[in-house]
């Protein structure tokens, strides 16, 4: 992933790193973006809202922020930035993997001195 140097660039870049908003001496909530892109921002939202509504790993955080205070939107952009933190790491793994996988299979260079140019 050279074109992301961390998670949380890749974050800014989906939409979903939280922007801090506040007025006054009020405390400081977090919003959403309205920047980044925006196909993969619904990509995030529908991993999410998948999870949240059929039991799965998100669930029991979502109620946890829920039960904290947080309205629905809040509650959701935290799971949008984790499930955005889950993916940057599988794409920065499969990085990896490609790269040394490249790197091990290399062709071989042809000798023209051998009989079949190998």
């Amino acid at each position: 992933m050279p074109q992301f140097r961390s998670e949380g660039a890749f974050a800014r870049y989906a939409g979903v790193a939280p922007i801090p908003h506040w007025s006054g001496p009020k405390t400081v909530r977090l919003r959403a973006a309205r920047s980044g892109n925006r196909q993969l921002n619904v990509a995030l939202y529908r991993i999410a809202m998948t999870q949240i509504r059929h039991n799965g790993p998100a669930e029991a955080y979502y109620r946890k922020r829920r039960d904290f205070g947080e309205n629905d939107a809040q509650a959701l952009l935290r799971i949008e930035r984790r499930v955005a933190r889950s993916v940057f790491g599988r794409l920065r793994a499969d990085t990896i993997t490609r790269a040394a996988a490249a790197e091990h299979s290399t062709p071989a260079i042809a000798d023209p001195g051998s009989p079949n140019g190998r």
